[in-house]
């Protein structure tokens, strides 16, 4: 494993632990993962042996964003950062686009000159079905017909997977004009400890940076960019905390490295909890499968492929796969081809449903399709195990 720091670019790193990840064969990424910090600079990410490439393929053509419901709650804080810094009339890039929740908050509040960023030709499809104007491209890109265009430029929840941040940034603050505004958020590794979110949401083949306000601070003062404003927000329901922020131009800026010194620790105590859960998730699917129950999975997620690398889950009568992001159906995911919950309706109710979902946000919604559908089955959600 060869990554240098995300940041700093130190080759010095400090072991963490080690974890298998059995992504499908196409999505082009490594199985083998390490979670480390820098020693010069305190900054968290994950080492591997995925090359840039590699990434750049799999956002291109294994993207499942668009099919993902918008968190309502980030966009929320996102848009109060927005709203208080940028005037009506900004000409605004959105950076991975995702589900168009923000793009399409903007746009129902008056903020007209607004545009998308995205690898993917089926989320950019998705965004132009509703009216939004996008740029098929990659980040990595630096493309010169987008320089200082933007007096605003906004990356929610995507510096977390970037391979290379400070290629990205870089190739960001060229398309802002003078005194444009870099905007973000990050999940902030600051407070993991208190996470509801299983290992695998937080750790896994997408998200490899693990950002605190101080070492994200950092990333952008190697850019001479400053912190204006920002917002510290933890959602109730997985106590993600996460950190908003808006950045601008600043040649006054001390680029001197301060070390994080508490990300080594807090991502210790997250995992000395959380290994502790996933032990106990694990041994319950292996009591189903001892048992031969008939399983339904529903959720082609992280949490699927982390029970399969770590229980007898694979061993077990499962019927079939079901989700409702309509990008993963016909899909071949863990050896099963991914169905729509419509699906459901021709099984025999002696089944069990087995929901295999990241977030804790999406269960009361999957639990009330279920009983819409009449479906007399058991329901067991790993997550709330």
């Amino acid at each position: 494993m060869n990554r240098c720091c995300p940041i700093c670019n130190s080759l010095n790193k400090k072991i963490i632990h080690d974890f298998t990840f059995n992504v499908p064969k196409e999505y082009y990424l490594a199985t083998e993962y390490r979670i480390v910090t820098c020693q010069q600079c305190g900054m968290g990410f994950l080492d591997f042996d995925t090359t840039k490439s590699d990434y750049g393929k799999y956002y291109t053509e294994v993207n499942m964003y668009a099919g993902k419901p918008a968190q309502q709650l980030g966009n929320m804080f996102m848009f109060d950062l927005i709203n208080r810094n940028l005037e009506k009339d900004s000409k605004i890039l959105d950076v991975g686009i995702g589900a168009c929740g923000l793009l399409l908050k903007l746009k129902n509040e008056k903020f007209n000159d607004i545009c998308g960023l995205d690898p993917s030709a089926e989320s950019i499809e998705f965004a132009r079905n509703l009216g939004i104007d996008c740029i098929l491209g990659d980040a990595y890109e630096d493309n010169t017909s987008l320089y200082k265009k933007f007096d605003a430029i906004i990356v929610s929840a995507c510096y977390e997977h970037f391979e290379d941040p400070n290629k990205i940034t870089k190739n960001l603050i060229n398309y802002l004009t003078k005194d444009g505004h870099l905007i973000i958020c990050v999940p902030n590794i600051n407070y993991i400890e208190d996470s509801k979110l299983p290992l695998n949401t937080i750790f896994n083949h997408e998200h490899i940076n693990y950002f605190s306000r101080e070492t994200f601070i950092q990333l952008m003062k190697q850019f001479n960019m400053l912190e204006i404003d920002c917002i510290h927000q933890k959602d109730g329901i997985n106590n993600e905390s996460m950190y908003y922020g808006i950045f601008q131009f600043n040649e006054n800026i001390e680029k001197e490295i301060i070390k994080d010194t508490t990300t080594f620790s807090n991502i210790k105590k997250y995992l000395n909890k959380e290994l502790i859960l996933q032990n106990e998730r694990c041994n319950l699917i292996d009591k189903l499968v001892e048992q031969n129950k008939k399983i339904v999975i529903w959720g082609a997620s992280t949490l699927a492929i982390t029970m399969a690398d770590n229980s007898k889950l694979l061993q077990g009568n499962i019927l079939s796969i079901v989700d409702n992001n309509k990008f993963r159906w016909n899909k071949e995911y863990l050896g099963f081809i991914v169905k729509n919950p419509e699906s459901l309706k021709e099984l025999k109710n002696d089944y069990l449903i087995l929901i295999l979902v990241n977030s804790k946000i999406y269960i009361d919604e999957i639990i009330r399709e279920i009983t819409d559908k009449n479906l007399n089955v058991k329901i067991i959600s790993l997550i709330e195990f």
